[in-house]
């Protein structure tokens, strides 16, 4: 990263306040009611800070948008194995985001009757999937939300 580049100084701030947010959460039984949720919107807004530049810089220049994908894997991963809902939901929503930019760079890159042919044969073969296993779709969307319960904001 080059001085100029706003990540330089947003991804070291964003660890900063994320180290900050881990550290709080360990003794949050400690902390008065009212900052009862400081850790959690520590860990949002750590995730924003890192990724939020680099996302509004892939827009310009798609080489950004790797790294977006690389930080936000990272911060998935570290909110999975801590179990931080915070940290999932950000992560996954630039992911998202990253993967709608570039699916819709290459999509308008192809004639109108591939786009629409290749959603076609998507949203049919989601149908059939979801008619098919309506139970299985029920008893695994039981079991995430259980699991996702039981982790901390």
């Amino acid at each position: 990263f080059h001085p100029a580049n706003v990540q330089a100084y947003t991804v070291p701030g964003g660890l900063y306040t994320l180290v900050v947010a881990i550290l709080l959460g360990r003794v949050r039984r400690g902390l008065p009611e009212s900052l009862y949720d400081l850790p959690g919107w520590l860990e949002l807004s750590a995730a924003l800070a890192i990724l939020g530049p680099g996302l509004l810089q892939s827009f310009e220049d798609v080489g950004f948008a790797g790294v977006v994908l690389g930080e936000a894997l990272v911060i998935l991963l570290i909110g999975v194995a801590m179990q931080r809902r915070f940290l999932v939901l950000p992560a996954v929503a630039f992911i998202g985001a990253i993967a709608l930019q570039l699916t819709l760079g290459v999509a308008l890159a192809l004639p109108s009757w591939v786009v629409l042919g290749i959603a076609g044969a998507f949203l049919l073969s989601l149908g059939l999937l979801l008619l098919m296993g309506r139970n299985t779709w029920s008893r695994w969307q039981q079991t995430v939300a259980a699991w996702w319960m039981r982790w901390e904001n």
